[in-house]
């Protein structure tokens, strides 16, 4: 993990913005329909981490949908995927603005 840091700030990545790569695993069990839980076990970071990178993601699938009309017909398969995508990611805690209030 410190050596992970280190290289981060090596290469000047902000830490928010940052690739982490390692929490993946922990996405593709929560789009594959794992619990809460079950996802977590594949989180090496912080639970709240967990959530604010699958409200990102979902932000980005939003803003990917707005932008299919203006794409032109050739993307318009891409519609249906991004609805499908999107009811994967916002599932249980990761709607609520806060995970306190849950």
């Amino acid at each position: 993990e410190a050596l992970y840091r280190a290289s981060r700030e090596i290469r000047g990545e902000d830490s928010e913005y940052a690739p982490n790569h390692r929490i993946v695993p922990a996405v593709y069990s929560w789009l594959s329909g794992a619990s809460f839980a079950q996802a977590v076990k594949f989180c090496p970071d912080f639970e709240g981490n967990f959530v604010h990178v699958l409200q990102r993601l979902s932000e980005l699938v939003r803003q990917l949908s707005e932008c299919l009309p203006n794409l032109g017909d050739g993307y318009i398969d891409l519609g249906p995927m991004l609805e499908d995508l999107q009811e994967r990611l916002r599932r249980g805690i990761v709607i609520y603005e806060s995970i306190y209030l849950a």
